[in-house]
């Protein structure tokens, strides 16, 4: 692979990387992918922009522009509402408490949000896109906050924070991450999902996997996700795959791959890679596109 010089790796201060394929997400939207092999943190230059309608967004606003028409967009939303559940139940027992003060951060249109709430929690969200903001508001009557509100709330205010795809979308990783730390009580619980560039899922399928993540400026690997973590003082006490997004993520791989035709071909292929993918080492927890990291106070009695 050719070498690329520019800005330092905002995880481990390398100066140098490398550079693994140029995408094209869309006509108007190509950038080039590039590993620090340093810690294996994965950027796309130029870095996304905020309230783009690539990457996963894209595919997102095409299933739903339909959401009665075509097995994928029925499937779709099935697992939309799924996977809220999913992460409500996730948050219960990785904070273990069944009520509280919350805040999800990145929370795109809300859907997980309503949710908490519907379950007793008192659950606020941040989020930079404005389409998503308007969203949740119309649709569940939320209040959501600008992205910059991250740097101006109190600190510890929360006894759950979560992030479900979020550092990755930001222009300082570091600063973002050490924002989300000092929102935490002392005994607070930060949840993180990543979407994993070292994935088996991610290898197969390269550019495709680079357009789906063309909504986010960096990709972590577990190794730099390891390394911020120790930067803030914060333990990573669980890490765990989800075979549903491994199965949403390959179907997703397929339908760009196939520019949303043969749709029912597409999840047939998804169906069965995502679960050979979460399959072929249960335990093991990077082996799947998408790891949720459990995290406390380093300060905390192990």
């Amino acid at each position: 692979m050719a070498k690329a010089s520019i800005n330092t790796c905002p995880v481990c201060n390398g100066n140098h990387w490398t550079h693994v394929c140029t995408c094209a997400a869309n006509e108007e939207d190509t950038f080039e992918v590039l590993l620090c092999p340093d810690c294996g943190l994965v950027r796309r230059s130029p870095e996304a922009t905020t309230n783009g309608d690539t990457g996963i967004y894209a595919v997102d606003g095409a299933l739903q522009a339909t959401p009665k028409n075509g097995i994928i967009s029925r499937c779709y939303n099935t697992l939309r509402h799924t996977w809220s559940r999913q992460k409500t139940r996730i948050t219960e027992r990785e904070a273990g408490r069944v009520s509280g003060v919350l805040l999800d951060i990145g929370c795109h249109r809300g859907d997980f949000i309503a949710a908490m709430r519907r379950r007793g929690w008192i659950a606020h969200g941040i989020e930079s896109n404005s389409n998503a903001r308007e969203y949740s508001n119309s649709h569940y009557n939320l209040h959501i906050e600008k992205g910059e509100m991250l740097y101006r709330i109190r600190p510890c205010s929360y006894n759950v924070v979560t992030a479900w795809d979020f550092i990755g979308k930001t222009a300082d990783p570091q600063k973002s991450f050490k924002a989300m730390c000092d929102l935490l009580t002392s005994d607070g619980t930060l949840i993180v999902a990543l979407y994993n560039p070292a994935s088996a899922i991610a290898s197969r399928h390269k550019e495709i996997w680079h357009c789906l993540m063309a909504h986010t400026t960096f990709l972590f690997s577990r190794k730099a996700f390891e390394r911020l973590a120790a930067d803030n003082n914060m333990r990573i006490v669980k890490e765990q795959n989800n075979r549903a997004m491994n199965v949403a993520a390959a179907t997703a791989c397929e339908l760009l791959r196939s520019r949303y035709r043969k749709q029912a071909a597409a999840l047939s292929k998804g169906c069965i890679e995502g679960f050979k993918t979460a399959s072929k080492d249960q335990y093991k927890a990077d082996n799947g596109c998408y790891i949720i990291y459990t995290l406390k106070h380093n300060t905390l009695p192990q």
